[in-house]
């Protein structure tokens, strides 16, 4: 699993998002790029909640040298998401969720660095070779940045504005109503009359979208929706909570007593 795991990540950084530049093989540090910095790369395995087994090839962007500009991507409120999920239930709004997949490969990097491929590009052909980073890779200090600034030029050719409130939630005026796009780094969640449209433009700008639907599990938090007395839209730390109960019984051999 953890094989088919690495050749997924690398097929998907090496030949569909094209990350890097092949410089040729590598011999000496004289082949480095002027202003270019020699780092490491390294693979990160987890194991998600469904037992799916991630691999995720990182950057080494504690090696290299601070530039000076904005590190991080800003992201929405809890508020501002409870706001937005409450303004759709008000108005009868579509409220759906969506993953951007591989964000930050959407995006090029604005950092000079390179490295050399280990012997797991051998099968691309390119192990021993120096390596440039084109795209704004998982671990590279101005990578959260460059995906932000990326997705709001995005947002910006869609006709949306950010709220002066919360420059993370961007709307849209449709006349009739306004349509409301909550960015949390790659996570999406939209409010208006129209998803199926909104998801075909970010499809049409190249991204591509994963749990496309209505919200169930976002941002750690898990959506139902209540019948009786009457039906209400909830958010809150279910699964977690859960999560946290079996661990508890596990450690401890006996259920949580309930304090009640």
């Amino acid at each position: 699993m953890w094989e088919e795991a690495i050749k997924i990540e690398l097929d998907q950084v090496v030949e569909e998002y094209k990350t890097f530049r092949d410089i040729g093989k590598y011999k000496s540090n004289s082949q480095i790029p002027r202003d270019h910095q020699l780092i490491k790369v390294n693979m990160v395995f987890d194991v998600k909640h469904d037992l799916r087994h991630k691999c995720r090839l990182v950057a080494g962007g504690h090696l290299t040298t601070p530039n000076g500009d904005t590190s991080y991507s800003s992201v929405a409120s809890l508020r501002s998401i409870r706001l937005v999920t409450f303004a759709a239930e008000l108005n009868g709004l579509e409220l759906e969720a969506a993953d951007v997949g591989n964000a930050y490969l959407e995006a090029t990097t604005n950092e000079k660095v390179c490295f050399v491929a280990g012997p797991s590009f051998a099968q691309y052909g390119l192990e021993n070779h120096l390596l440039i980073i084109d795209k704004a890779l998982y671990g590279l200090r101005n990578s959260g940045a460059c995906y932000h600034a990326k997705w709001a030029d995005s947002m910006n050719n869609f006709c949306f504005f950010p709220s002066c409130a919360d420059p993370d939630v961007w709307m849209r005026d449709k006349g009739d109503h306004y349509e409301y796009v909550v960015v949390y780094v790659d996570d999406l969640l939209y409010a208006g009359k129209d998803a199926s449209g909104f998801w075909g433009e970010v499809k049409s700008m190249g991204y591509k979208l994963k749990g496309v639907g209505p919200p169930t599990y976002h941002l750690g938090a898990t959506f139902e929706r209540t019948v009786e007395p009457e039906s209400l839209l909830t958010w809150g730390p279910v699964r977690y909570i859960q999560k946290i109960l079996e661990q508890y019984e596990r450690i401890f051999g006996e259920p949580v007593k309930n304090s009640r």
